[in-house]
């Protein structure tokens, strides 16, 4: 099944080939490039264990944790052939931590007025 961009797929496709890709246990590491609230990680979460049937070992924030610019908001360890075309997905739901950071500037400017 392709789930993710292009370049990811076929990457998939030659690990299939490779029994030393196939069995290779990996670790991801999602970090955001600024400041935030984080937003969307349950659903990447179970996503991920979705899509996922071997060995998993998953570290994450939760919704609604703030979060530093580098820091780490999901760490997760699966075998390359399962993980490598989940990356497309996770970071479009954790695109809601975008939305979810300018929500809480709003509510923090409003300053009670609503």
């Amino acid at each position: 099944m392709e789930i993710a961009d292009e370049y990811f797929n076929n990457c998939r496709k030659i690990a299939v080939k490779d029994p030393v890709l196939m069995t290779t246990e990996v670790c991801y590491s999602v970090f955001a490039h600024k400041s935030g609230i984080i937003s969307g990680i349950n659903k990447a979460v179970n996503f991920i264990k979705d899509q996922t049937y071997g060995s998993l070992k998953i570290m994450a924030k939760r919704d609604g944790d703030s979060f530093e610019k580098g820091e780490p908001v999901l760490v997760f360890t699966v075998n390359y052939y399962e993980g490598v075309t989940l990356e497309t997905t996770i970071l479009g739901f954790l695109s809601y931590s975008g939305a979810a950071t300018r929500m809480k500037k709003i509510v923090k400017a409003a300053d009670g007025v609503c």
